[in-house]
């Protein structure tokens, strides 16, 4: 079954991050849309049992249930890649920010590395990213 849904991972490219590095951070913004939603719950206050629950949009479903399509473009600056950020959210479109907390790389330094946009349509993607370079 084909769809043309999508998310696109945008990468720090300024940054010189070890290739291991780069994939830990675009995984980290993957599964964003579904750890940053989840709430764990019980059905019974006494039950040992937990539920995680996600609330997803129609977009997420159909994109979980088909290929997973992800793009992996980059930017050369934190204020880009924020940027990026700021016309997501401008446009409603799901945007979440990673930020590394410095322990392997950046000696010690919080720092944004990169951001996933979606899962969504090509559509409603495209006019945010469709510019941007392949990584």
């Amino acid at each position: 079954m084909s769809s043309d849904t999508r998310q696109i991972i945008v990468m720090r490219k300024d940054l010189g991050m070890r290739r291991g590095k780069q994939i830990a951070q675009a995984g980290h913004a993957s599964m964003a849309f579904l750890t940053r939603n989840a709430k764990v719950t019980s059905p019974n206050p006494w039950m040992t049992d937990l539920y995680l629950y996600v609330p997803l949009k129609d977009v997420e479903v159909e994109w979980l249930q088909n290929s997973f399509t992800k793009i992996c473009v980059y930017v050369n600056s934190e204020e880009g890649l924020l940027e990026i950020d700021r016309q997501a959210k401008a446009a409603r479109i799901t945007s979440h920010v990673i930020t590394d907390n410095g322990t392997t790389e950046f000696g010690g330094v919080p720092t944004v590395t990169c951001l996933a946009l979606g899962p969504d349509y090509k559509a409603v993607l495209d006019p945010i990213t469709g510019h941007l370079p392949l990584f």
